[in-house]
């Protein structure tokens, strides 16, 4: 589970695991993206951005609306991509739509 923008978003583990590790190979802090990878390495599925400090969190939902872009060119051709780029978008959606 993500919390972004007011609201929250479910994905499979798989799903969750890509996006954390998206945005933590994005991000400029080291720090920052040592948290993320340690969210996916130990399967915890939870992330709140919030959680990361003022810059950390600012950062991290300025990445995500891009994360859409991402993912047409980074996942593979599968039976079900067009569902999983279509739940990345509504992350995206998500955040973008978020107050502030």
């Amino acid at each position: 589970m993500l919390r972004a923008g007011g609201g929250t978003w479910t994905a499979s583990f798989g799903l969750f695991d890509w996006v954390v590790d998206a945005v933590a190979d994005r991000v400029t802090d080291p720090a920052v993206a040592a948290t993320l990878r340690e969210i996916t390495e130990h399967g915890l599925g939870y992330l709140d951005p919030a959680e990361l400090g003022a810059a950390g969190e600012a950062e991290v939902l300025a990445i995500i609306p891009g994360l859409p872009e991402v993912a047409e060119r980074e996942l593979p051709a599968s039976s079900g991509r067009a569902d999983v780029l279509a739940h990345v978008r509504e992350l995206a959606d998500l955040v973008r739509a978020a107050p502030g």
